[in-house]
């Protein structure tokens, strides 16, 4: 019987990116909430907070999207072919 194990470098490179997102979602949430959030006694957000949490949300994400591409067309041009 032979058994099956799964790619321990595919396994790593999995983890690796996801303590990569968690991090990624802490920062927003920390960053975002001390730059748009000035009032914590209402329940709701104000127009101008939603805004600007939707705006800094918006940079990180463009900015994550932007440095993985480059990392992958990088890591494509050392690849062997």
């Amino acid at each position: 019987m032979s058994s099956v194990k799964p790619n321990s470098d595919t396994a790593q490179a999995a983890i690796v990116e996801l303590n990569g997102l968690a991090d990624m979602f802490k920062r927003i949430q920390e960053t975002c909430w001390k730059k748009c959030i000035s009032d914590i006694s209402d329940s709701l957000l104000s127009p101008g907070e939603i805004s600007c949490t939707d705006r800094c949300i918006a940079k990180y994400m463009e900015t994550h999207t932007l440095i993985g591409n480059y990392l992958q067309g990088t890591s494509e041009n050392k690849s062997p072919k």
